[in-house]
């Protein structure tokens, strides 16, 4: 059976659950963190359907702007997340059925009725990969700069270490030593489950 997503619990840290609450007393400052919050995972999870990068942030956009009237729908920040990862499936279903993309993307991505409130497994494993390698982006703003760079480099941009070296001008050794610094504070600094998603998603599991 696939699980709806409103029956899947997402780990929220406590800022998050201030922000909720003062979202939901309609403070403007609340509002405005939890568009922070989500926007980029949001982003992240409408690429994964194909559509191009100006389309993907203009719907998150548009759903983000609704939440704001939708303030008085949720009574938990999960319920509200759930809200938003199926209504940016939705609208980016419907964005690729008004591209004429849609007939031609239909077979690889098994595409539902946008009425569903349910994320197939695919499309689940995607929502996780796209909350994740948000966490890694905010985790790699806390390195050293040069440690920073380098870990982008390997793990965001897909450079290898031969390229790293050669846009950096560093060693090749300096590079090993930066990447275990940055491993290291990974596991340091993050909570062990979210240290397991952060290092399935680093080997390339988390997409294959």
């Amino acid at each position: 059976m696939i699980p709806s997503f409103g029956q899947v619990a997402m780990e929220f840290n406590k800022d998050d659950k201030q922000d909720f609450a003062a979202f939901k007393s309609g403070d403007d400052a609340g509002y405005i963190h939890l568009f922070r919050r989500f926007y980029h995972p949001l982003c992240l999870f409408a690429l994964q359907f194909k559509i191009s990068k100006e389309d993907a942030e203009e719907v998150v956009q548009d759903i983000l702007h609704q939440l704001w009237y939708k303030k008085n729908d949720f009574d938990s920040l999960n319920k509200l997340a759930s809200f938003l990862y199926v209504s940016t499936r939705n609208a980016t279903l419907n964005r690729l059925d008004r591209n004429k993309r849609l007939l031609k993307n239909q077979e690889q991505f098994h595409v539902e009725s946008a009425a569903s409130d349910i994320l197939n497994a695919e499309q689940f494993q995607n929502m996780v990969y796209a909350e994740t390698l948000s966490q890694l982006h905010e985790a790699f703003k806390k390195l050293p700069t040069q440690c920073a760079k380098v870990m982008t480099m390997l793990y965001l941009e897909g450079h290898t270490v031969a390229e790293v070296v050669e846009q950096l001008q560093i060693t090749a050794s300096t590079v090993y030593v930066q990447k275990k610094k940055g491993i290291d504070y990974l596991k340091e600094y993050l909570k062990p489950e979210d240290y397991f998603l952060i290092t399935l998603l680093l080997s390339g599991f988390l997409k294959n």
